[in-house]
């Protein structure tokens, strides 16, 4: 076993978001798509990256690879993306801990510049914390509360702002064309 961050995040987040918020993060192409009933939505290029688990292609720069366990899969940034390297990182979903507390998401990845960059960004944006070394006797080296009620807006202002953040969330990368 090696040494792994451990970017834990609020239950309240879609899973899709994750991998959208990942995919900015990565350089991916922003979209505002307008919407009928009014308002917008943050989107991604559906050629660049595929947030459905198994329906990536050979052109897809970030894809998820499906699990035998369906609260679990496996983030894959192609080497072409970015930065040249292949990143993987796993994807938890823990309904709730041992004490009973609510449940929240776990990326699991290795230790590199690359993850802490996405693991600060991904807390900054959604709130959580993360450890950036499973194998120190630090458990907590990042914290932050959510910046807002709720990971999952449905509608009016909270929608609006929540869509604005993930528009705004920082290049750290830029896709290699």
């Amino acid at each position: 076993m090696g040494i792994n961050s451990q970017c834990y995040l609020p239950n309240d987040i879609q899973a899709n978001d994750i991998i959208e918020a990942i995919a900015f993060l990565c350089g991916a192409k922003r979209i505002k798509m307008e919407l009928s009933g009014g308002g917008f939505a943050a989107s991604h290029d559906f050629d660049e990256v595929c947030d459905t688990p198994g329906k990536e292609n050979k052109n897809h720069k970030i894809y998820v690879r499906p699990t035998h366990n369906i609260q679990y899969f496996t983030i894959e940034i192609a080497p072409t993306t970015c930065d040249g390297g292949h990143h993987t990182g796993d994807l938890f979903l823990y309904p709730q801990d041992a004490e009973g507390h609510p449940g929240r998401y776990c990326l699991y990845a290795g230790v590199s510049d690359f993850w802490k960059k996405i693991d600060r960004a991904l807390v900054d944006m959604f709130g959580g914390e993360i450890d950036d070394n499973d194998c120190d006797s630090i458990d907590i080296d990042y914290k932050r509360r959510k910046p807002r009620k709720t990971n999952t807006p449905s509608d009016g202002e909270a929608w609006n702002e929540f869509q604005t953040a993930m528009l705004n969330l920082p290049k750290l990368f830029d896709f290699v064309k």
